[in-house]
């Protein structure tokens, strides 16, 4: 009949559909969930800031004078210079987070900065931008001893184990006294951990200090939050 519809094919076409599989976070954003997580059960708020930075904020602020070797070309990315000869960069750290948290909180502060970071180093072991996790505890009576205590309780969190075998080195960090280097224990090979013929190594995981807050310069920290000597005790770590 004229104008009636056509009716549907029936044939098929010898065709397989894939089926749809299930849509996943991406392993940096679980990993960085993961993180946060363990920090905010541990009384940790979450603080986050520009990946675009100013010199002000990523270089001056923390104390690194003119001249130092990370204000050069070769190890930060600049933008071209504004029409005042200022530059914006693009943050080496995550540390001109605690900065601005510092300017706009009074003590006890007690947070962890996550997020991209940046410098023009590629080999290897680095890349241009990596992520970086970076804590801070402003707080009376706050020392290393609990620094070092929660650095062990987010590795046995993160890990899911009940004991995790950690060290800490002295060294040298510019600004920060004293400063430690942290390693976690790790097999190296595919032997059982309980077998006698596992084979163990030291990987480097972290790097900790105290930051000296009572020297921090008047026009970087306002008076809220600069502290007189022994009054507050600053630790922080990055990982």
């Amino acid at each position: 009949m004229r104008g009636s519809p056509p009716k549907p094919s029936t044939s098929r076409f010898p065709c397989a559909i894939r089926p749809r599989k299930p849509a996943v976070f991406h392993p940096l954003s679980q990993v960085m969930d993961e993180l946060t997580t363990i920090f905010a059960d541990m009384g940790f708020s979450i603080a986050e800031g520009p990946d675009i930075e100013t010199d002000d904020y990523n270089f001056t602020k923390l104390n690194f004078p003119e001249g130092h070797p990370a204000r050069e070309m070769h190890d930060t990315f600049f933008f071209n210079p504004k029409d005042d000869g200022s530059r914006m960069l693009l943050r080496t750290h995550t540390s001109p987070v605690q900065v601005r948290t510092m300017l706009t909180q009074k003590p006890p502060i007690r947070i962890v900065c996550p997020g991209r970071t940046y410098r023009i180093d590629s080999d290897a072991t680095h890349t241009p931008q990596f992520h970086q996790v970076e804590g801070l505890v402003i707080d009376k009576g706050s020392h290393l001893g609990h620094l070092k205590w929660i650095l062990h309780e987010f590795c046995k969190a993160f890990f899911e184990v009940d004991h995790i075998n950690m060290r800490f080195r002295p060294s040298f960090f510019p600004f920060t006294e004293p400063s430690l280097e942290v390693d976690i224990q790790c097999r190296r090979d595919k032997a059982r951990s309980d077998s006698a013929k596992a084979r163990t190594g030291w990987r480097f995981s972290a790097a900790a200090w105290c930051i000296p807050t009572c020297c921090a310069p008047a026009a970087s920290i306002p008076m809220s939050t600069k502290a007189l000597p022994g009054a507050w005790a600053s630790t922080a770590s990055q990982c």
